[in-house]
C-alpha cells in the first residue's frame, strides 16, 4: 500500500487514480471527525466534500515538510467551522468543555479481527459498545482528542496542530480524558456488582 505522500506524488505526476485513493482512504475518518464538529450528518457530508475540493485545489502547493494527514485534517476542521459560521450555528470549538450529545461514530464500528471466534467477536463488540457509551459521556473536546489519538493514530503534537492549541494543553486534556474515562469505567464496573 502506498503512503499518503506517495499518492500525492503520483497524483502530481498525472495519475488521477491516486487522488481517488486518498478520497477512499479518508472519507470515513473525515466524516466522523466533521460530524463531531457540525452535529449533523448532511452538514458533515457537505463539509467533507468541500474539504476534498479544497485539498484537491491546494495539493500542488502542499508544503512537503509538513505531514499530509495533519494538513488535510486541519482543512476539514476549518471547512466545518466555515459551514457552522455560514449557517450561524454555535461553533463547538469555541467551548471545548461543553458536553454534546450529537451523533458520531463509535468504537463499535470497527471491523473485528478476522482471526477471532464468533463468541470473541460478540464479546469484543459488546465491550467496544460499552466503552463507546462511556466515552460519549465525556466532554466533546475529550471525545475528539481520544478519537484522533487512538482511532486515527495521530500524535498529540499533530492533534495540537489540527485543533490549533498548544501541545501542553492537548497533553493535559488527553490526561484528563483518560482520568475521567477511568472513573466512568470504575463506576460502570462498580454498578454491576451485586
Amino acid at each position: 500500500m502506498l503512503t499518503d505522500e506517495q499518492l500525492v506524488s503520483e497524483y502530481q505526476d498525472g495519475k488521477e487514480a491516486a487522488f481517488d485513493e486518498l478520497i477512499h482512504r479518508y472519507t470515513q475518518s473525515f466524516f466522523y471527525f466533521a460530524l463531531q464538529i457540525v452535529k449533523n450528518k448532511a452538514e458533515a457530508e457537505d463539509a467533507v466534500q468541500d474539504s476534498f475540493i479544497k485539498i484537491w485545489k491546494s495539493l500542488n502547493t502542499f508544503d512537503e515538510s509538513k505531514k499530509l494527514k495533519t494538513w488535510m485534517y486541519r482543512i476539514v476542521k476549518n471547512t466545518c467551522l466555515d459551514h457552522l459560521r455560514k449557517n450561524k450555528k454555535e461553533i463547538i470549538f469555541t467551548n471545548f468543555d461543553k458536553e454534546g450529545d450529537g451523533e458520531s461514530a463509535g468504537f463499535a464500528d470497527y471491523i473485528p479481527d478476522e482471526g477471532l471466534s464468533p463468541l470473541e467477536i460478540v464479546i469484543e463488540k459488546q465491550e467496544a459498545e460499552e466503552l463507546y457509551y462511556l466515552i460519549k459521556q465525556l466532554p466533546e473536546i475529550y471525545q475528539i482528542i481520544l478519537r484522533l489519538y487512538y482511532l486515527e493514530e495521530m500524535t498529540l503534537a499533530e492533534i495540537a496542530d489540527i485543533l490549533e492549541e498548544s501541545l501542553d494543553t492537548i497533553k493535559s486534556r488527553h490526561r484528563r480524558a483518560l482520568i475521567k474515562l477511568r472513573m466512568l469505567v470504575g463506576g460502570a464496573i462498580g454498578s454491576l456488582k451485586v
